[in-house]
């Protein structure tokens, strides 16, 4: 059925999405720096005299930074797993099935643990200045060192909730449009490409501006850029300025309402063919040995009864025998917190083991992908591969 959205409901729920997660982020980032700020005034409160504590802050410094660049990380990566989640509801909304198509789960991890750390960098400075000064002035008002230290909290504050606003704001926006990018460029390059094609001609992103916008944002409230391409003046939303809290929505064309594409099912089936075939070469190169199962605490009695399955028979009826098993065993392939496919043996792990041991190299498997949210994408059963081929690994 087509379905369609509501450009305002559309902008409100994605503000909310940020601004929850901008509040969020305000409260870890601001606990994180806390923990050392405290540490070093516990040492200051032992110092006669405020600028004998000076010389404490250098180390406290770099202990700000890397407790800031943790949380931020941290923070950068759920707003873009919120931005995911909204870019599903939006291509629903829109009459896309976000569960019948495959998303390429990138984490951009080394993205964000850049930003984090020029952000954290950046903040530890700030609060180092301030305490510098804080100390530096003390010891003539007769102020605690540990005290002077402990009160640097309140100003800090300030600066980890802007650093909070500008940081999930850029990484929110920055996966909202680069996995709709991802979507489309895995769609033509292993589907048939009619998704693709139908987000292209019928669906754009549309700026939002919050109500206090400044002057230079203000301006680009409710412009549209396709998919691929570029704001007006190429800003990016979240971009403009540090504090910046635009960002993007999707919508149709020209107010169409909703999204116009028309799969057969032997397309579907065909594309999801296609990803079976991948789902299995990618167990195939890895070999099921290698794949994650616990090892240990092996049931004697059942890996015995899978030996015995393999009695008396020639190499070639090892093979054919391990190749149609009665039962499979059951391989789930799913995406680890990176994004990553993991590769793990659900279930069959003694007759995975006894197969190997009688000299089989292939084994029936039922092999089902699912994407970040437990959905199942696609499942195919085949025999593959127990060891992994040589030189691949």
């Amino acid at each position: 059925m087509v379905k369609s959205a509501s450009n305002d409901k559309s902008a409100r729920l994605a503000v909310g999405t940020m601004l929850s997660r901008q509040h969020a982020a305000e409260r870890s980032i601001r606990q994180a720096v806390a923990g050392p700020i405290g540490e070093v005034a516990s040492k200051a409160d032992r110092k006669q005299k405020a600028t004998a504590a000076l010389i404490l802050l250098l180390a406290a410094k770099k202990k700000v930074a890397a407790a800031a660049a943790a949380s931020i990380f941290q923070q950068r990566q759920l707003a873009r797993e919120a931005a995911r989640n909204r870019l599903h509801a939006e291509l629903k909304a829109l009459g896309v099935e976000p569960a019948r198509h495959q998303w390429v789960a990138r984490a951009r991890h080394q993205d964000d643990v850049e930003a984090a750390d020029a952000a954290a960098a950046s903040l530890a400075s700030q609060w180092h200045v301030i305490a510098t000064g804080a100390l530096l002035g003390a010891d003539e008002k007769g102020l605690e060192p540990g005290a002077v230290i402990r009160a640097t909290r309140i100003p800090i504050a300030v600066r980890t909730k802007r650093t909070a606003e500008t940081e999930v704001a850029r990484a929110y926006s920055d996966e909202h449009r680069e996995a709709l990018r991802d979507l489309v460029e895995h769609d033509r390059g292993f589907r048939d490409g009619a998704l693709a094609d139908a987000i292209e001609r019928h669906v754009v992103r549309q700026w939002s501006a919050m109500v206090d916008a400044c002057e230079r944002c203000w301006p680009l409230d409710g412009q549209q850029a396709e998919i691929d391409g570029s704001f007006p003046g190429g800003e990016v939303p979240g971009e403009v300025h540090p504090r910046c809290r635009c960002i993007e929505f999707l919508t149709t064309v020209s107010g169409a309402s909703a999204v116009p594409i028309e799969v057969s099912k032997e397309v579907e089936d065909a594309a999801g063919a296609s990803e079976g075939e991948h789902a299995i070469a990618m167990v195939d190169e890895l070999g099921l040995e290698n794949a994650w199962y616990d090892r240990e605490g092996m049931r004697p009695e059942s890996l015995a009864g899978e030996r015995k399955r393999y009695e008396g028979l020639s190499a070639a009826e090892v093979e054919k025998t391990a190749r149609t098993l009665p039962r499979p065993v059951r391989v789930h392939i799913e995406p680890d917190e990176k994004g990553k496919p993991l590769v793990i043996l659900n279930d069959g792990r003694h007759r995975v083991t006894a197969a190997k041991e009688a000299g089989a190299k292939k084994i029936l498997a039922k092999v089902v992908t699912y994407d970040q949210e437990g959905n199942v994408l696609h499942d195919v059963t085949a025999p593959v591969n127990i060891r992994a081929p040589r030189g691949s690994r």
